[in-house]
């Protein structure tokens, strides 16, 4: 496992490179985690601890997800959450298209 301690902790990560990748995001309440989704790409992200907001470039909707909640993008753009208390995230992305 591979852990580090910035904005958030990512616990495990597959390896680099495979078209599906999945990592658990632990974050801080208050500590803001971002991905960007590329065309072509999906994101889910599923809360197993704690709550947070989420918002997508180019959506005008805010979304709050508490335990088992999930969200996905299909369309591109930045992806920012961040945490209403101490949270886990289970983030799941496929780059090639696949649904995730």
């Amino acid at each position: 496992m591979n852990a580090r301690r910035l904005s958030e902790s990512v616990l495990d990560r597959p390896p680099s490179g495979s078209p599906e990748s999945c990592a658990v995001v632990l974050l801080d309440s208050g500590r803001v985690w971002t991905r960007r989704v590329k065309r072509g790409s999906d994101l889910r992200v599923t809360c197993l601890r704690g709550q947070v907001w989420m918002t997508r470039e180019g959506d005008s909707r805010d979304h709050f997800l508490r335990i088992a909640d999930r969200y996905t993008s299909r369309e591109p753009g930045l992806v920012c959450v961040q945490a209403m208390a101490p949270s886990q995230l289970l983030v799941e992305w496929s780059t090639s298209g696949r649904n995730v």
